[in-house]
């Protein structure tokens, strides 16, 4: 009787081989396959920029980084401000251990265009921005020592920025900040 189950054994294990073999292979896939979660796509058309173009990338055809919505960020090294708008921090500085934070609320008769410069003054470290309209997050950017930036927001269809804006800074170690910080619309 052994004799006759052995070969019945040995089917079945090769049958075992070749379904979990096909499985894993179906997994990585779907694995590799798949675009990740955290790629924004863009459905709204901008400035004559078809559906679907602007992504998380830097488009080639406006410089503009990213969309969320219909506000389109770009990062600059500018150093200045235009003057001429609606402050909502007025050169700021601020030294110490901890985060900052700051909200805005920005309507558009105030302006086309949103801008936040931070300088970090400190000698070593990084200071990681982020910025916030509603519930979207455009993410952290890096401000090495003795750098500064300027994050620029316009708004997809031309209009003037609006929303509620926050300006969240910190550091990924811990260490005393010293840095100046200015947000303006115009």
């Amino acid at each position: 009787m052994p004799e006759t189950t052995n070969p019945m054994r040995k089917k079945w294990f090769r049958n075992y081989v070749i379904v979990m073999t096909a499985a894993i292979a179906i997994l990585l896939v779907l694995l590799f396959a798949k675009e990740p979660a955290d790629t924004p796509k863009e459905t709204v058309e901008a400035e004559g920029i078809p559906a679907n173009t602007v992504t998380a990338d830097i488009s080639a055809k406006t410089g503009l980084r990213e969309t969320a919505g219909e506000a389109l960020e770009m990062v600059s090294e500018a150093d200045t401000l235009s003057q001429d708008g609606v402050f909502f921090i007025r050169d700021s500085r601020s030294r110490g251990k901890g985060g900052f934070e700051s909200t805005l609320t920005c309507v558009p008769e105030y302006g086309k265009e949103l801008n936040i410069r931070i300088k970090n003054n400190g000698s070593s470290g990084i200071i990681i921005v982020n910025v916030t309209r509603g519930s979207h997050e455009y993410g952290f950017v890096d401000v090495k020592a003795g750098q500064s930036i300027t994050r620029t927001f316009h708004m997809a269809d031309g209009s003037g920025v609006s929303g509620d804006w926050k300006v969240y800074l910190t550091t990924q170690d811990g260490h005393e900040t010293d840095f100046n910080i200015a947000a303006e619309q115009h």
